[in-house]
């Protein structure tokens, strides 16, 4: 059975670094709030969230296509099923 990507410590470990200097920031920017005028504190925060919404689906998706590549080379080490219906178009003849 294949990790989902929450059990990966590549994933884990990245969430981590990401989460720490992100936390960083965000502390910085609060700890200075009265001499930061409030549209670049905003703005500074905004780019914070945003910044790790888009690099934890980045890793996500590097983690689902981690996981697809060693699914799909366990299935050619494998071979495919007789019960398989051949795709359309295929190199894999009816009966061969």
């Amino acid at each position: 059975m294949e990790k989902r990507p929450i059990e990966s410590k590549k994933f884990l470990s990245f969430l981590i670094a990401e989460l720490t200097w992100k936390a960083a920031i965000v502390i910085l920017l609060l700890a200075n709030r009265e001499s930061i005028p409030v549209g670049v504190l905003t703005i500074g925060l905004a780019i914070v969230i945003v910044a790790g919404f888009v690099e934890v689906g980045y890793i996500l998706g590097q983690a689902s296509l981690d996981r697809f590549v060693r699914v799909a080379e366990i299935t050619a080490e494998k071979g495919i099923p007789k019960d398989v219906a051949p795709v359309p178009g295929s190199s894999r003849q009816q009966g061969a």
